[in-house]
């Protein structure tokens, strides 16, 4: 019965022998590669050690309201050690007021004549080198100067006191010297204009005088008179001073010495 129940299966037999013969084969591959792959990670160096895990170190302060927090000071105060002193802020002065520039350009020893102007009623005292009258002036200018603004100077009196030598003043004084050359008591004085000389003595026939002029103002007419102070000897020394039309001082005065009558000696510049 057995036999009967392989009956017709015999010549498969032999297809299932190879079978089982691949079968195993393939199974010994297969037992091979895993056995070198564990071989290999065995050699393998071992993974490294996983990162530490990261903290954070920022630190949080609590700020009360009447707190002060000052961040990073020491750094600031270095910054401002290495940058030095502030320098302060620059101001920008107005450019200077113009001012004139008066300028004593020495004595003179002249002869001089008068002359009447009879329309107004005075006289001036002009240099003619044929004249009898001798004169001693001190001539002035306002100079001008290269790149700068110079003022003029204008209703310039001159002013003079006398002094004998031990240093007394002779007289009070006179207000308002005679200009040469002008009929008037004022000059202008204007920068690279005329010189203009005060007259300080005269000497006419041996006698010695000084000639001046006066001004009064009665509402809107002015009234110039003049007049000669006579002196029995020439003075030792005369000041001189010019002011402006505000009276206000041109340079400082001037202390001219004088030498026999009419002549001239030396000069010196005192200052006021």
């Amino acid at each position: 019965m057995a036999n009967g129940l392989f009956e017709g299966y015999g010549q498969v037999v032999p297809y299932l022998f190879v079978s089982a013969i691949v079968l195993y084969a393939i199974a010994g591959i297969v037992a091979t590669i895993n056995y070198k792959k564990e071989r290999a990670n065995d050699a393998s160096p071992p993974p490294p050690p996983p990162p530490p895990p990261v903290q954070n170190n920022q630190q949080f302060v609590e700020v009360k309201p009447e707190q002060h927090v000052y961040i990073g000071s020491d750094f600031i105060r270095q910054l401002r050690e290495n940058a030095g002193p502030a320098e302060p802020p620059k101001l920008h002065s107005p450019p200077p007021k113009p001012e004139p520039n008066i300028k004593f350009l020495g004595m003179r020893s002249i002869k001089v004549s008068l002359v009447a102007n009879v329309p107004l009623q005075l006289c001036s005292f002009d240099e003619q080198a044929d004249a009898e009258i001798e004169c001693v002036v001190a001539c002035f200018r306002n100079e001008p100067i290269f790149g700068k603004t110079i003022k003029p100077s204008r209703g310039v009196r001159a002013s003079l006191r006398l002094f004998h030598a031990s240093g007394a003043e002779i007289g009070v004084g006179l207000s308002r010297a005679f200009w040469l050359g002008q009929v008037v008591d004022v000059v202008d004085l204007v920068p690279g204009g005329d010189t203009e000389c005060v007259i300080l003595l005269l000497r006419d026939r041996g006698n010695v005088s000084i000639p001046a002029k006066t001004r009064r103002t009665t509402g809107a007419y002015t009234n110039i008179g003049e007049g000669f102070e006579e002196l029995a000897e020439p003075p030792h020394s005369i000041e001189v001073s010019l002011l402006g039309a505000d009276d206000q001082l041109l340079l400082a005065p001037l202390s001219l010495e004088l030498g026999p009558p009419g002549d001239v000696l030396v000069y010196r510049v005192k200052q006021s």
